[in-house]
């Protein structure tokens, strides 16, 4: 968004209130008051230039009442209450063009914050949600997912479930009977392209008939080549059959493109969906007829490990709108519940920068609260300790994938600006700069990860400097692994 925001104080009692509507008012200073009360550790929540920048924001952004109600209502606030601090302590008379491009951020964020609350920007929210491939209603969506639905393979992998495919999953999170939030598995005749790797029908050789078979007795012969090229077919077919259905599946949900395995929560349901192929392999894990020579056990730990990660998205959730706020504590949460098999390589070295800057340690989090934390406390644990005017940079700092496939024109303006990842941590740097009792623990944090690191047994140390750097781990990159090679060579000398 290119508006800019005009700095007009209003009282706050004119917020969001429209009697002729029947809608009660929404006193801000009592929200703000509820989390300095809840949260003290994050200092800004009681500046006293907080609450009337909330109330500019929202009356600027036409923000409805509901805004402040429902199960996220306290992440938003959160989350809303960071761009009014970056909003309350910005010079609004700066002409700099770096002071029209923080407005322009903080302008983005609380659009995407609150467009499903505010009837302000419905062209623009039309467009946004095209672009990200969204351009259907959720009831439509399930509706869709619900005629894909394979009823058989659906019914078998949940079986599977219930034979306690997650329970390792659970234990971890503390999920129980009481506390499991319901979902439901599906099955879908959809394939990504990739899914079906190792499917296939494996005809051994003694089904195809041999030299002496055709001259003792051609037609038994030919009877046996056609069974099992026949048996072979069928499994080609069914791959083609797959083919075909993603294109319609694709087609009728207004998707960007299909995944191996994805959760849908509507405002009534949440759905576990698992294509065709991937979840042959892991409903029928013993079915190796049905299997390619090379597909290995590793290959089905891999495969499993893809439901582990979309049933963690089926408990609680660290995201707030969507893909757009806090989606990469979220993905963290379910790679490291789900063991660590999937990919989302810049989240996880994001995280470990981020442990290195400020000691904020994402996993010991995870591990100390019930499926992983609640997204507003974790949100203002991370406030209290990077301040709350980095968290928009950090709630907004999106996977590669996400930014590639999953979102649009604003979300990639945000990235743009923040710089994503390495943007994030080098600006927590530059803010540590200041202090230099945070520098020296940062130092010592740095100096105790490369003992740990020159205690392993990785060897070529230069790849893992490109590889880190590749997914934009690079402020501590060098520094680490100097420091990892020097402590090598001391010990090489003694």
């Amino acid at each position: 968004m290119t508006e800019q925001l005009q700095y007009q104080p209003i009282p706050t009692t004119e917020v969001v209130s429209k009697p002729e509507l029947g809608i009660p008012l929404v006193d801000i200073n009592a929200q703000v008051d509820i989390m300095a009360q809840s949260y003290p550790s994050v200092e800004e929540f009681s500046h006293p230039e907080l609450a009337p920048a909330i109330s500019e924001l929202v009356n600027e952004f036409s923000i409805n009442p509901t805004f402040f109600e429902g199960e996220d209502a306290q992440a938003r606030l959160v989350i809303l209450s960071s761009f009014a601090f970056r909003y309350a302590t910005l010079d609004k008379t700066d002409p700099k063009a770096s002071n029209v491009r923080e407005k322009e951020f903080i302008a983005n964020g609380v659009y995407a914050l609150a467009k499903d609350y505010t009837d302000a920007f419905d062209d623009l929210k039309k467009q946004t949600e095209v672009e990200a491939g969204h351009s259907r209603s959720e009831g439509n969506t399930t509706a869709v997912i619900d005629r894909y639905t394979q009823p058989d393979l659906t019914h078998d992998l949940t079986e599977k479930i219930k034979n306690g495919m997650f329970d390792g999953v659970k234990s971890r999170m503390g999920i129980t009977n009481d506390n499991e939030d319901p979902y439901e598995v599906h099955v879908l005749s959809i394939t990504d392209g990739s899914d079906t790797h190792g499917v296939g029908r494996k005809i051994s050789e003694d089904r195809w008939p041999t030299a002496e078979e055709y001259r003792d007795d051609p037609v038994a012969a030919n009877l046996k080549y056609d069974d099992s090229t026949y048996d072979l077919d069928a499994s080609r077919s069914w791959l083609k059959g797959l083919e075909k259905r993603t294109e319609s599946f694709i087609n009728e949900t207004g998707s960007n493109a299909v995944a191996a395995a994805f959760v849908v929560k509507s405002k009534n349901r949440t759905l576990l969906n698992v294509s065709a192929g991937y979840a042959e392999k892991i409903a029928y894990d013993n079915d190796l007829e049905n299997r390619h020579e090379y597909y290995s056990e590793n290959d089905l730990i891999r495969d499993s490990s893809i439901a582990l990660h979309e049933y963690v998205h089926t408990q609680g959730g660290l995201a707030t709108e969507g893909v757009f706020f806090g989606i990469n504590l979220e993905e963290r949460r379910a790679e490291y519940f789900a063991g660590d098999m999937q990919g989302y390589q810049d989240v996880k070295f994001f995280f470990n920068d981020l442990k290195l800057a400020t000691g904020f340690d994402v996993l010991e989090y995870f591990d100390s609260h019930v499926k992983g934390g609640v997204k507003e406390d974790i949100y203002a644990d991370i406030a209290s300790v990077v301040g709350l005017d980095l968290l928009p940079d950090i709630l907004t700092a999106a996977p590669g994938v996400y930014l590639s496939n999953q979102s649009g024109s604003i979300h990639n303006e945000i990235a743009d600006y923040t710089g994503g990842f390495s943007g994030v941590i080098g600006r927590i740097l530059e803010k540590s700069k200041t202090d230099p009792a945070l520098v020296a623990e940062i130092d010592k944090r740095v100096e105790q990860y490369a003992q740990k690191l020159a205690n392993s047994t990785v060897s070529d140390f230069e790849f893992v400097r490109s590889y880190r750097k590749s997914f934009g781990s690079d402020h501590f990159t060098d520094t680490l692994f100097d420091r990892v090679e020097a402590i090598r060579a001391e010990r090489n000398t003694k």
